[in-house]
């Protein structure tokens, strides 16, 4: 049984169908850019041929070449130029600063003739002391990489030692202008410790001796007659309506300003009247000088405004009138006008307080 079943033949597995072959969508868009990149080819390939048929004609034709000939010589007539035209700027550039440099030289010669030696003798010795050993070390290291280190050393030691006999003439002249330096810089630091240092100085002064002082002899004082001053004339207010009434408080003048302040205060005892005009019209002096310069200040509370005054019933309205230009100071006013809408306030002999 066992060998039967082994010997039974096996059943073939079914095959796969067969793959047709479809364009995906990778090869579709490969074939798109080989057929662009061909394209690009083609294209190219007959504009470089178009061109070299247009080079070879061009380059066959007499006028061509004679253009281009003419066309090379003017540019390089104009590079020439260009070039000669900066090789003049700069030869004049180079002989104005040579000019000045002469003139700037020789000036500096007639003005500090031996300012050139002194620089010469006080700077010339540290200038040698620094090629020289610049001039050294060069020498050592040459010595060096020939004959080794203590040669080198030896050959130091001959240099620095002939360069010091060549140039100890040197010294003498630097320290001609280096002393006088030397001794300034000490005497002013001298000066400056001593006069920082405190000090006491002390002064005799002779005694003196008490004078005698007489006593002063009273004399009667004077008695000064002051004159009569001459009363005042009675100041006189009067109102041309019933539905106003007037107080003057106070009327001041400055000398200094030239102004004369006048303080009054306005009460409304009639119809209520919300909106006013309150103005000065007229001012006259004892000596007939009539003003006719008026303002309105802004103080003790009263406004400036000569129109859209608010009075209502039975409530004082203060303002100060200011008259400007009264170049000479008067007792009174002879007369003063004042106005609030029709009713007009008249005053009489206006006594004036200067001060």
């Amino acid at each position: 049984m066992i060998e039967e079943k082994t010997k039974e033949p096996m059943q073939e597995a079914p095959s796969a169908p067969p793959v047709k072959h479809k364009r995906t969508l990778r090869s579709l868009w490969a074939q798109l850019q080989c057929s662009r990149l061909l394209r690009k080819h083609r294209f190219r390939r007959k504009t470089q041929r178009h061109m070299n048929d247009l080079s070879q004609k061009l380059r066959g034709s007499a006028l061509v070449l004679r253009v281009g000939e003419t066309l090379y010589a003017l540019g390089f007539a104009a590079e020439y130029a260009v070039v000669r035209t900066g090789r003049n700027i700069s030869a004049i550039a180079r002989w104005l600063a040579q000019s000045i440099r002469n003139v700037f030289h020789e000036l500096a010669a007639l003005a500090f003739p031996g300012a050139a030696q002194m620089f010469r003798d006080l700077f010339g010795p540290v200038i040698l002391f620094f090629r020289g050993t610049g001039a050294l070390l060069v020498h050592a290291r040459a010595v060096r990489k020939e004959k080794g280190f203590g040669a080198a050393v030896k050959a130091s030691v001959h240099y620095l030692t002939s360069g010091i006999r060549r140039n100890l003439r040197l010294l003498p002249r630097m320290a001609m202008y280096i002393l006088p330096v030397c001794m300034l810089a000490v005497f002013v630091t001298v000066y400056d410790r001593t006069i920082q240092q405190p000090y006491a100085l002390a002064v005799h002064a002779p005694e003196v001796q008490p004078t005698p002082v007489a006593e002063p002899v009273t004399s009667p004082e004077p008695v000064v007659v002051q004159p009569e001053k001459s009363p005042l004339p009675e100041c006189k207010i009067s109102v041309s309506c019933n539905d106003l009434s007037f107080e003057l408080v106070s009327c001041e003048g400055n000398e200094t300003a030239e102004s004369i302040r006048v303080y009054a205060r306005f009460t409304n005892t009639g119809v209520t009247n919300n909106s006013a005009t309150i103005r000065m019209t007229s001012a006259i002096d004892p000596d007939g000088a009539t003003f006719t310069n008026f303002s309105q200040i802004e103080t003790n509370g009263c406004t400036s405004w000569t129109y859209g005054n608010k009075m209502p019933k039975g409530v004082r309205i203060g303002k100060v009138f200011e008259i400007k230009g009264v170049s000479t100071p008067c007792a009174t006013l002879s007369y003063v006008e004042m106005t609030v809408d029709n009713c007009k306030v008249i005053i009489h002999n206006l006594p004036v307080d200067w001060k």
